[in-house]
């Protein structure tokens, strides 16, 4: 029973593991695609990746038409070696990885020296042949001339797409009074708005709701930074402590008069005795003018005016 339990225990965190891993996962994948689009709109940067995503489609082609020759040698190779060699042709996908091994150039003439047969054992090396002589050579060159070409003829146009760029994404960059919210949040901050993403899907957001949306991610993210914030105030509170206290002393050698001597000492001991207390003080008014000024609406209040 103590064995079976155990079992099911290890089951469960294998589960609650894979869960965690997959959603890490696509968190990656949706930071990654995230990234390549904001970094379109760089003047630099937008060009190239505009450029990049016309040769994808070349890309794409080529590919069909590698894996058409992939299975085609594939099938060559198992219907001529699946008796003598198994374990490189035994099944179509153990020849499909043999021959994806070959046309990158892992692989091994030896191999067909164990077929008892001359002539399959010549066939082999001839059948190797083609596959470095196809991919290697000619498919190799073949996607880089594509890929070049497609580079050349945009090249003079990156400007051009850049620009496209912009214009067609203007509406879709303009903001959203009731899923602004929904559609402009960043990984992995998205994962406050997943619960509301099925009620948003049925139901047009109000502006107050969308809002409220917006405001609860950024609370997360300011959280994040306030509790860097407090952590590091913590830590350098003793330095603080010791660096006042030598500022203080400091003024008691530079006073002139008596009288403010008497007034720099007694700072000194006041400060001696309640300096800890009054930098504790210190964090509870940063928190309130921390939370205040982040929620702050009319931004001229707190504007230094010379």
């Amino acid at each position: 029973m103590e064995e079976n339990a155990n079992r099911k225990y290890a089951n469960i965190l294998l589960h609650i593991q894979f869960q965690f891993e997959y959603l890490l996962s696509v968190n990656i994948i949706c930071l990654i695609m995230k990234t390549l689009n904001v970094i379109q709109y760089f003047e630099n940067i937008g060009p190239l990746v505009k450029i990049v995503s016309k040769m994808s489609v070349d890309f794409i082609n080529f590919l069909i038409l590698y894996l058409i020759l992939v299975m085609m040698f594939a099938i060559v190779g198992n219907l001529n070696f699946i008796f003598d060699l198994k374990e490189q042709f035994g099944g179509l996908f153990e020849s499909c990885l043999t021959v994806l091994d070959a046309s990158i150039g892992n692989y091994d003439f030896q191999l067909f020296k164990e077929i008892d047969d001359g002539f399959l054992s010549i066939f082999g090396d001839l059948y190797i042949m083609c596959i470095v002589i196809t991919f290697n050579i000619l498919i190799l060159n073949l996607i880089i001339a594509i890929l070049s070409n497609t580079y050349n003829m945009f090249d003079t146009k990156s400007r051009g797409l850049y620009l496209s760029k912009l214009l067609n994404s203007r509406d879709d960059m303009a903001p959203d009074d009731h899923y602004g919210a929904f559609l402009l949040t960043m990984t992995p901050l998205n994962f406050v708005v997943l619960p509301f993403v099925p009620y948003a899907l049925f139901v047009k957001p109000s502006k107050r709701f969308n809002t409220i949306i917006m405001i609860l991610q950024y609370s997360v993210l300011i959280i994040i930074i306030y509790g860097i914030f407090l952590i590091c105030s913590i830590l350098l509170s003793p330095f603080a402590y010791i660096r006042s206290l030598g500022i203080k002393f400091g003024r008691i050698s530079r006073a002139s008069t008596f009288g403010e001597t008497l007034k720099a000492l007694l700072e000194f001991l006041v400060f001696f005795v309640f300096g800890v207390v009054l930098l504790v003080m210190n964090y509870v008014s940063d928190f309130y003018y921390f939370w205040a000024n982040n929620f702050r609406s009319n931004l001229k209040k707190i504007i230094i005016e010379r």
